[in-house]
């Protein structure tokens, strides 16, 4: 999984019909605007109730499968949409996304690396038949294994663990303030990165690399 994001200004009045990835929304805020352009985050409004499923796509055909009607309308392409019109004043409307990887090289997808159950499956599945068939050969022949492409992508990293590890390590929820990982100039942007960021390498620490770790040991 990967973060996605999208902004967009409006001014009082103005509607906004936005489209928007199949996937789950984190946060969705519109942050009113001084006369400067600065952002007054402690007046952000939650406009999340204005998003919702839409069908893309509308489809006619005309096709004989009854005698009464021979018209079939189809809608396809699930979205998200956002209908939303700006109170008086300037605002930013800031979406965030958790959105599934669904194209990386050859794989097509990319496992979680921070779900500790998926991680246990994989060493079950590699490391544990290589044990089956090669111990013997452990700590001589074989000295040591190569394992690629662990880890978080994205430029924002992400996994559906994290907000419910980092609320237990940090004692806020994350989600509620993701547009510090977006925008220097919101509250304690600094500390909330520090606490993100950390909370990613000891949740990644956790799930994989000392599962990891516990199996060489056994061998």
């Amino acid at each position: 999984y990967t973060l996605v994001h999208r902004t967009e200004r409006a001014s009082g009045g103005q509607h906004l019909a936005l489209e928007l990835p199949w996937a789950r929304i984190l946060y969705a805020k519109a942050v009113p605007l001084t006369p400067a352009g600065e952002h007054i985050w402690n007046k952000a409004v939650d406009v999340r109730g204005s998003i919702g499923n839409y069908q893309s796509e509308p489809i006619f055909q005309k096709a004989g499968l009854t005698a009464y009607n021979q018209k079939r309308f189809f809608t396809y392409r699930t979205v998200q949409k956002m209908d939303w019109t700006a109170p008086d004043g300037e605002w930013e409307i800031i979406i965030v996304q958790e959105e599934e990887i669904e194209d990386f090289k050859y794989y097509g997808t990319f496992v979680d690396p921070c779900n500790s159950e998926a991680m246990a499956a994989f060493i079950r599945l590699t490391h544990d038949k290589y044990a089956e068939h090669l111990s013997e050969y452990f700590g001589g022949t074989i000295k040591g294994m190569f394992t690629d492409e662990i880890g978080l992508l994205g430029s924002i990293p992400w996994s559906p663990q994290l907000a419910e590890f980092f609320l237990e390590l940090n004692g806020y929820d994350i989600r509620e303030h993701l547009e510090a990982l977006l925008f220097h100039d919101a509250e304690q942007a600094a500390r909330i990165r520090y606490d993100y960021y950390q909370a990613v390498h000891l949740l990644l620490l956790q799930s994989y690399h000392k599962q990891v770790h516990d199996w060489c040991e056994t061998y």
